[in-house]
């Protein structure tokens, strides 16, 4: 990754926030009445292709997204995409009903 740095973070630094508020932002109740797992963006900072999460949860991905093009980090090699049709949110596991995670469907 080439560029400079936003607030001190390093590219590299704010690649690793936005894998981790993807993560977050991928989490879900799957069993939720409503399909929380209708807003999409990218799954990666510099490029990447579109995934399915949570909409409430975006503002964080929105925000390193915009300190990444201010620090003037520049992406490797972009990925060719495939199209996604909906997300999905599925349970961890039956343990933890509540618990899931956006899943794409292709």
């Amino acid at each position: 990754m080439a560029g400079g740095a936003a607030g001190g973070a390093s590219c590299n630094q704010l690649e690793s926030d936005y894998d981790a508020a993807l993560s977050a932002a991928k989490r879900c109740n799957p069993t939720s009445l409503v399909n929380p797992c209708t807003g999409t963006r990218s799954n990666g900072v510099g490029c990447g292709c579109p995934t399915f999460l949570d909409p409430a949860h975006t503002g964080p991905l929105d925000a390193l997204q915009n300190r990444y093009a201010d620090a003037g980090c520049m992406p490797g090699a972009c990925p060719r995409c495939v199209p996604v049709d909906a997300g999905v949110c599925v349970a961890f596991d039956a343990g933890a009903p509540s618990e899931g995670r956006c899943v794409d469907r292709y």
